[in-house]
């Protein structure tokens, strides 16, 4: 992954900054270039062309006058922001299975995370049974988009 020069000159004054980004890209990386998206095919590209590209833009919004105040580590927080922003995107049917089946309730942080992946799952079904023609076009792009429970036997 490239990441765009006056970020990675403010990344290169850290090395500590510099490694945990690296790691985090390494370890992104493939699941970024397979960019297989089970449940969001119909959406835009989310894999390393596209998180490229939200990098350079947001290196663009930065004007050149601010970046002798921004320090390595918000550099960081940027672009693990950036890379990390869609990955849920790129959740697997047997990944997501296993969180509906509760294999991942463990790992909740209870202050934040006050519903199981279930709890959120079946709010997020009777949500959407209820909404209008309009807001199915604007969330699926058609207006009859049938809403049925998955087949969680596969």
């Amino acid at each position: 992954m490239i990441i765009p020069p006056k970020l990675k000159e403010l990344l290169d004054q850290d090395q500590l900054s510099l490694s945990l980004v690296l790691d985090v890209v390494t370890s992104f990386q493939p699941l970024l270039k397979e960019n297989k998206l089970f449940f969001f095919d119909e959406y835009t590209d989310h894999g390393i062309e596209h998180i490229e590209m939200v990098l350079k833009a947001a290196e663009f919004l930065i004007s050149n006058e601010s970046f002798q105040y921004i320090q390595p580590k918000e550099v960081v927080i940027l672009i693990l922001a950036i890379v990390l922003h869609d990955i849920g995107m790129h959740t697997e049917f047997s990944t997501f299975k296993a969180m509906i089946e509760g294999k991942y309730d463990d790992v909740r942080v209870i202050v934040l995370d006050t519903k199981t992946w279930k709890e959120l799952w079946d709010d997020y079904l009777s949500e959407i049974r209820h909404w209008s023609s309009r807001q199915l076009e604007n969330v699926f792009g058609n207006s009859t988009h049938n809403i049925r429970e998955l087949n969680l036997l596969n």
